[in-house]
């Protein structure tokens, strides 16, 4: 199936838009704790909600510092 859509997806917590995020055109791979923020913008049209998944890893979770940078 084509469109003529663009996905845009930021990997941790930014706001993707048009400007600010990535192009994914292949499977991205999710081997550690991880949120992803995906939109689909299309010329002409307004932009899709994002979307927001995280992905939680127990491992990394039990061995995160009690305060971890940026928080």
């Amino acid at each position: 199936m084509k469109t003529d859509h663009v996905d845009i997806l930021m990997i941790h917590s930014s706001e993707p838009t048009e400007d600010h995020g990535a192009v994914y055109i292949q499977p991205i791979v999710i081997d550690k704790t991880t949120i992803v923020r995906a939109a689909a913008f299309r010329p002409g049209d307004l932009p899709s909600p994002s979307v927001t998944h995280s992905y939680l890893f127990p491992d990394d979770i039990l061995a995160q510092p009690a305060s971890p940078p940026g928080f």
